[in-house]
């Protein structure tokens, strides 16, 4: 492999480091992209500097890139983000082959400004037992895996993107668009005032539309098209307080406000402000969002099924739709054979809200629609990954997999029973039949200690095969290092290998203080 087209595995760090083999982006975790040699530009910002470089993806493979740290996506054609994510919390963007341009804002050290240091890598690391459950292995992307990774390094929270250079660049484009201008100055100012640096992203998000209101004409109707104007100059995650403008101030106005979504949502995502349009009149909000099913603009389009999510993260629920997602069926019937996987993936995440309280309706949809192709194939696999998780009998026979009542977990050993927190479990087992396994789902499900003896549970998945062997031997390793979802304690906890939704084999081990 020339060092024109090394294939690299980043590991998560929200930093653009340069290397000898061309710029390394370090905020993409367990991904494999093409990295040639690449220019960049570098910006200084009051919070540090934001480089940007063009990437090359390869055409095969992948077109999946999982964990998406301090990224900031530019052009919305060839990439689609699935929600703002902050800190160490990971999201997945889907890309199209081809160029695709990204902005890596976060403070680069003075490593980044010279050439870094790439680590080897040992072998053993591309084994697909040790890979990320949400990356799918194959002979050609393991012959890619590169030989060498980059040191892992913390992302700086999103939050600090809003910066002063970005509000000073929104008080300006905003200036701009509006008949008399606005006082600059003073907006920013009172963005920054007592309290900005405790707020969190969606609380910075909250500020900014605030001061805008008060930044702007007193009458809504006439502050909305200002607001419509600037919204074009902004992108991504970034962008989200103009729909949230809409959301807060806009509820007396339908008609001009909705229509306001449906054109902000083009640049950032309207998905957490139309909701309380939702909930306001449901009938008369998902007449229009049908009617975008139709719309030539696939974000407008992914906007009819992500903004009707029973469980949308990071947004209000929809208890209505909780109780009888009956209405909201249409929109996923029109979406479902999409063009774009951006959408259908949004149709997908949809139907597994609903699973979640109505498991046979999406069971029946799954059925009517498996076989119409292999995108809608796809689509449905990821629709019911939550009834999959749950050993759903019926979502198992549909999948092909075979019932396990003689499939046999054996030798179930941890490598240790006392885990220092920080530190991992390492396990292994033996999976055996008395004729050929066939087509297997392995997973594990961990129960945490927790505060005040509540336990919690989580099932992780080890892989799907399909096998004419009579028996295999599978290692896991779990880390028990602290993330933004996902907090440790000492104590009592256990693992539990489950074979095609049915719990097999159970150990128990102890997180302890190091």
């Amino acid at each position: 492999m020339t060092s024109s087209s090394r294939t690299s595995n980043f590991c998560q760090s929200g930093l653009l480091l340069q290397t000898g083999e061309g710029i390394a982006v370090c905020g993409v975790r367990n991904a494999l992209v093409t990295a040639p040699r690449m220019p960049r530009q570098v910006q200084n910002t009051a919070s540090g500097k934001i480089a940007r470089a063009s990437i090359i993806f390869s055409s095969a493979p992948p077109t999946k890139t999982m964990g998406v740290d301090a990224v900031a996506l530019v052009d919305r054609n060839q990439v689609a983000t699935s929600r703002p994510c902050e800190g160490r919390r990971s999201k997945l963007i889907t890309t199209t082959s081809g160029r695709c341009d990204l902005n890596l804002a976060s403070p680069m050290p003075p490593c980044a400004e010279k050439t870094s240091t790439l680590w080897p890598a040992f072998s053993n690391r591309a084994s697909p037992s040790q890979a990320s459950s949400g990356f799918q292995w194959t002979s050609r992307t393991r012959a890619m895996f590169s030989d060498y990774h980059v040191p892992r390094l913390m992302a700086e929270p999103l939050k600090n993107l809003y910066d002063r250079a970005f509000l000073e660049k929104l008080a300006s484009v905003v200036h701009s668009c509006a008949p008399n201008g606005i006082d600059e100055s003073n907006f920013v100012k009172a963005a920054f005032a007592d309290g900005w640096n405790d707020l969190e992203l969606k609380g910075r998000m909250g500020r900014i539309t605030e001061c805008l209101r008060d930044a702007l004409p007193a009458d809504y109707l006439d502050a909305l098209p200002i607001m419509r104007d600037a919204s074009q100059l902004f992108d991504g995650y970034m962008s989200m307080f103009f729909p949230d403008f809409v959301e807060v101030y806009g509820m007396d106005h339908w008609e001009e406000s909705v229509d306001a979504l449906w054109w902000m949502t083009r640049f950032g995502s309207s998905e957490f402000a139309v909701r309380p349009f939702l909930k306001a009149d449901a009938p008369r909000m998902l007449k229009s969002m049908l009617e975008w099913t139709q719309d030539e603009n696939k974000h407008v389009r992914r906007l009819a099924s992500e903004g009707s999510r029973p469980l949308l993260p990071w947004a209000m629920n929809l208890p209505a739709f909780q109780k009888d997602p009956q209405p909201v069926l249409p929109i996923l019937e029109a979406l479902h054979e999409d063009p774009s996987e951006y959408v259908r993936r949004s149709v997908a995440n949809n139907l597994n809200d609903i699973a979640k309280d109505h498991p046979a309706l999406v069971l029946k949809i799954a059925k009517k629609w498996k076989g119409q192709s292999k995108d809608v194939d796809r689509l449905v696999k990821h629709a019911c990954r939550t009834l999959l998780k749950n050993g759903d009998a019926g979502a198992m026979l549909l999948f092909g997999f075979r019932d396990p009542k003689d499939l046999e977990v054996a030798s179930l050993q941890l490598k240790e029973t006392a885990i220092p927190l920080e530190g991992e479990l390492n396990f292994s087992f033996t999976i055996k039949s008395p004729n050929a396994l066939g087509k297997v789902r392995l997973e594990y499900l961990l129960e945490f200690a927790r505060p005040h003896g509540r336990g919690a549970c989580k099932v992780f998945k080890i892989s799907e095969s399909e096998s004419a062997e009579t028996q295999r031997v599978i290692s896991r390793r779990h880390s028990f290092i602290d993330r933004s979802t996902r907090k440790h304690y000492v104590g009592e906890h256990r693992v539990t290998v489950i074979v095609n939704g049915v719990a097999k084999a159970s150990a128990g081990f102890v997180l302890r203080t190091p």
